[in-house]
């Protein structure tokens, strides 16, 4: 879908919207080699509206977890932009998160 609108609509910028996956990684990578402008990543905590309730505090990665995603995909040589949304609610994770 996403070379079928970057092939039929040009001009247009594509964000695609992710949520904690297991094989988020994998899904980051597929994303970019076809052509998306930006990926927005909702850690567990985000709150998300891809899911319910009972799935968000039971399922997915934490935010931390995601940036180091994030941080492989980077390494890898990937280069699009990412935005991460989640709760980084103490120092620890601040500090994390700049690592």
């Amino acid at each position: 879908m996403i070379k079928l609108a970057k092939n039929n609509y040009p001009r247009v910028k594509i964000w695609l919207k992710l949520g904690p996956y297991a094989d988020l990684d994998e899904v980051i990578e597929t994303a970019v080699k076809a052509g998306v402008d930006c990926i927005t990543i909702d850690g567990s905590e985000g709150g998300t509206g891809m899911s319910p309730l009972v799935a968000m505090r039971e399922l997915g990665y934490p935010t931390i977890v995601c940036l180091k995603k994030i941080y492989e995909a980077k390494k890898k040589g990937l280069k699009t932009t990412m935005l991460i949304a989640g709760r980084l609610f103490d120092g620890g994770h601040l500090v994390k998160s700049m690592c």
